[in-house]
């Protein structure tokens, strides 16, 4: 990770603006990106912006933030998406793997990898209790 990610804290405390907007000082936005120093200082004096903030993780606070603060939205949106993609692509990659061991060896296992990697949770009793019963002879 400290290959990918050395840690400065000169760099550490130029990204604090994306995870504590409203804590840090105004000196975070430099000076000479001006619309987003412009969109800093409004948002930070927005009290409900606060509030929000406060009940809400980074992401989706910097998502709702893109018409209101698109400069600052994108800058805070491409660091926090920096750290989602590669996580997903090596659990992509090691389902894979997984699949195509020398016990599991299909041909198209495009359809299990997905299953695999859904985030969504499957619900077996209501699938069961749409399916008719066989019948007794």
């Amino acid at each position: 990770m400290h290959h990918y990610f050395p840690e400065s804290d000169q760099e550490t405390a130029s990204l604090q603006w994306i995870i504590h907007p409203f804590s840090v000082p105004n000196e975070a936005i430099h000076d000479d990106e001006f619309p987003a120093k412009e969109e800093w200082i409004t948002m930070r004096a927005n009290e409900a912006l606060k509030i929000e903030f406060q009940n809400q993780n980074a992401d989706s606070f910097w998502i709702s933030r893109l018409a209101d603060s698109p400069t600052l939205s994108k800058s805070a949106l491409k660091f926090l998406v920096s750290f989602s993609t590669p996580y997903l692509r090596e659990r992509g990659f090691l389902t894979v793997l997984g699949m195509k061991t020398k016990k599991r060896t299909r041909l198209n296992d495009a359809n299990d990898a997905r299953l695999a990697l859904s985030t969504t949770k499957p619900r077996i009793p209501q699938l069961a209790s749409n399916m008719q019963l066989q019948p007794s002879h």
